[in-house]
């Protein structure tokens, strides 16, 4: 009771309203300030889904090429085997710049 009776005598009710009405506005400021540094949540997770779903569709066709695409081993210019009376280019030494 005490401290009420001091801090009346102290400052005034137009103080107190003055005061509490910078604060609020000091808040919302601060608030609104936060609300702009950070990502919307629903947003965010819409371009990690449509992220996720490209990198998919990258891996299928990727996987695709692969299973379409004769092993590197079988490739003429890629192995070392030799085809025939020529070895592959890569195998020649004599190619400058092939």
């Amino acid at each position: 009771m005490q401290l009420h009776h001091e801090l009346d005598d102290r400052v005034s009710r137009q103080e107190w309203t003055e005061l509490d009405s910078r604060v609020n506005e000091k808040l919302s400021d601060i608030l609104t300030s936060c609300d702009a540094r950070y990502a919307d949540k629903d947003l965010q997770r819409k371009k990690i889904l449509s992220i996720e779903k490209n990198i998919k569709n990258l891996y299928d066709l990727i996987m695709q090429n692969k299973d379409g695409s004769p092993d590197r081993e079988e490739d003429g210019m890629l192995t070392r085997k030799p085809f025939g009376p020529v070895t592959c280019a890569s195998c020649e030494k004599d190619i400058i710049n092939l």
